[in-house]
């Protein structure tokens, strides 16, 4: 009985040590996500939302003006992309994860509607992939973990 208790604990254990680790990784693809489709929107002030203080540094201005230089020749097939940007791995070493430009894609989904021979509607759903566009030159991105917030430190 004892026995059983203590392998019960220990997979508890294990559930939330998983569980965390599986926690960050969700938070840091939901916060360069955001970033991302901030960016493709233009919407810079909300951006810089997620820009870490020491990269705010970097930028050597005001966040929202840098990152509108920073981003000012995005087509807007890019700009589209960004907006359906997923995180597909993300690698997290404590307080600091590193998602590379291999690990980013474009997910779209259409909808098409169409009647059938009878003339009722059938609604198809595709959904394609394709690699993100590179907008860390190359150099993939990196956050920090601020409070229970992750921020973009580098790849802006």
């Amino acid at each position: 009985m004892r026995l059983g208790g203590v392998l019960l604990a220990g997979a508890a254990v294990a559930t939330m040590l998983t569980g965390c680790s599986s926690s960050d990784e969700d938070n840091v693809r939901t916060a360069l996500s955001e970033y991302l489709d901030e960016v493709g929107e233009k919407d810079y002030d909300e951006a810089c939302g997620y820009v870490d203080a020491s990269a705010k540094r970097k930028l050597g201005e005001d966040c929202a003006p840098a990152l509108s230089k920073r981003y000012a020749n995005l087509s807007s097939g890019v700009r589209d992309d960004l907006d359906e940007i997923d995180v597909d791995d993300v690698d997290v070493d404590g307080s600091t994860a590193t998602v590379h430009d291999g690990d980013l894609e474009v997910t779209e989904t259409r909808k098409t509607t169409k009647k059938d021979k009878d003339g009722k509607k059938k609604t198809t759903t595709k959904t394609s992939h394709h690699a993100a566009p590179d907008v860390s030159s190359g150099d993939g991105f990196t956050l920090v973990k601020s409070g229970d917030h992750w921020l973009v430190s580098a790849g802006i």
